[in-house]
């Protein structure tokens, strides 16, 4: 991966390679951002414009021994941790080597990785994937050994959130007093979910969303679209690439979320539980990724209604059909109730990346939407 390649974030990979170049490489990086935002792939470009042999001011030559070794995820320098499944009731037998090859695969197929992508790839029994203590005790060992291609070694660790407390426990020492020339990247998405005592041992990096323009701009060079639907789906995406590329595969994506948001705020406003659970039981079948998608559609419309209702029509993110249902669906979010709405969808979205009850969930959100859209001004 090379900054190049990655959609929009362009003051943030500025500011990445000023700092690889004036020497200024933290022992402990922890970036930060949504899915679909990039995090990963800057993990990737900045390990290789660190041990890049020829590298120019704005990024990796791309035709180094080193290059050639970071395309295929073979650079010996470069370790991965993951989430991945039991393997066994021995805690010892729990160790992302034994993965290490579907890792590979699927990073090369996806540098925006995605935990349902990841989940998917395993096809494991049980959605409970985690970074297990034996992990630990193996990064350790792999750290302490002299760098075989002579430069800094990389440890990334994704989504350091799902690591346990046992494993973080047991990673300190070497997170905090690292061998000489390593780098730890902790890659996550939901920070405030990791322990203290772990980020407190980093510099943090917080990966914004992707810019609507630059994911625009993206579509219409690697998708070839025309310049009106890249920016519906950019429109669409709010800062996720993985979004938006799943958008233009599948064209009635985006529309199969507005039918599912009209059916539920309809049933939501009658408190109308038989058609509520007909929209809870058909997101359930969608899995986690497509539930928190769905919310942060919600809340992505909820705040655009707002927008709308203060004459802002032209500001509006909404797409023909969006438009059309907000047209007499707006009236009902305003100043009393958007900021509560908000901040149950937020709480939602939150409970479901916890893997709390999605049933549970999406009732409870259901019904504190009903008493919300009938909150007076």
């Amino acid at each position: 991966m090379l900054f190049n390649d990655i959609v929009g974030q362009d003051s943030l990979k500025a500011s990445i390679r000023q700092q690889i170049r004036e020497g200024r490489i933290p022992h402990a990086h922890l970036f930060v951002g949504n899915e679909g935002s990039g995090a990963m792939a800057l993990a990737l470009a900045y390990a290789r414009y660190t041990c890049c042999s020829n590298r120019t001011e704005t990024d990796a030559c791309g035709q180094c021994d080193v290059c050639k070794k970071f395309d295929a995820l073979q650079y010996a320098d470069l370790h991965f941790s993951f989430p991945m499944a039991s393997l066994g009731a021995k805690t010892e037998d729990n160790y992302c080597e034994q993965n290490l090859t579907e890792w590979r695969n699927y990073l090369l197929e996806n540098p925006y990785p995605t935990f349902d992508g990841w989940f998917n790839k395993l096809s494991p029994s049980t959605r409970d994937l985690a970074i297990f203590v034996a992990e630990a005790g193996k990064i350790a060992r792999k750290l302490s050994l002299r760098s075989y291609e002579g430069r800094q070694k990389f440890q990334i660790i994704w989504l350091p959130e799902r690591m346990r407390t046992d494993t973080a426990n047991k990673l300190l020492k070497t997170l905090e007093e690292p061998p000489e020339g390593t780098v730890f990247i902790l890659v996550a998405e939901a920070a405030e979910t990791i322990l203290t005592t772990i980020t407190s041992r980093t510099q943090l990096t917080r990966v914004p969303e992707i810019d609507e323009v630059a994911m625009a701009n993206a579509l219409i060079d690697r998708y070839e679209l025309d310049a009106g639907r890249a920016g519906n789906v950019a429109r669409f995406a709010q800062g996720n690439l993985n979004r938006a590329i799943e958008l233009i595969q599948n064209t009635g994506g985006h529309l199969e979320f507005l039918e599912n948001f009209k059916s539920w705020m309809r049933g939501c406003f009658k408190r109308d539980i038989k058609m509520i659970d007909g929209v809870i039981n058909n997101l359930y079948k969608q899995g986690t990724r497509k539930q928190v998608e769905f919310l942060k559609y919600a809340l992505h419309f909820t705040r655009q209604c707002i927008v709308s209702n203060y004459g802002l029509h032209e500001l509006a993110s909404f797409t023909t059909e969006e438009a059309s249902f907000a047209k007499n669906f707006a009236r009902f979010i305003h100043h009393g109730n958007v900021t509560t709405i908000a901040e149950i969808l937020e709480e939602s979205i939150t409970d479901l990346n916890r893997n709390v009850n999605v049933k549970i969930v999406l009732m409870d959100l259901s019904l504190r939407m009903n008493a919300e859209l009938h909150r007076s001004q």
